[in-house]
């Protein structure tokens, strides 16, 4: 099973923000389509980084009001973590769990954001996956 057939919803939805979009629209967005991390996107629509909620909760516990005002571009982490809609399960996994994330953005072969794969996505779909001693 691929990631390719894990991800959640159609590419065209995928709800991403820019760097310029404030701590405050960005935990709006979260809230609104019930998602726990938000790609982030350059100019040219190439993912920079993610927020997630993680992100969110640390900025307004060091930084109080004041963190309402930062942007994406402030908060985001930036060192990636991806896979191509070709990994495998279990690379997804692996991947996740040796990085400690629970999105993973899913990068086609030209670098375009397809998907989003999280650790939900995942436990959603153990029960679809084949077992060795699963009687026929």
């Amino acid at each position: 099973m691929n990631v390719s057939d894990l991800m959640t919803g159609p590419a065209d939805r995928l709800v991403c923000a820019a760097r310029t979009v404030t701590l405050a629209r960005l935990a709006e967005m979260i809230a609104r389509h019930n998602v726990g991390a938000l790609p982030i996107l350059d100019e040219n629509n190439g993912l920079c980084g993610v927020v997630s909620e993680r992100d969110i909760v640390r900025a307004l516990a060091l930084d109080g009001h004041a963190a309402l005002t930062l942007t994406a571009g402030e908060l985001m982490t930036r060192a990636v973590i991806s896979c191509p809609p070709t990994a495998t399960f279990e690379m997804a996994r692996k991947l996740m769990l040796k990085h400690g994330i629970r999105h993973l953005p899913v990068i086609d072969e030209d670098g375009t954001l397809v998907g989003v794969v999280s650790q939900r996505d995942l436990v959603a779909a153990i029960d679809l996956r084949p077992r060795a001693n699963q009687a026929a």
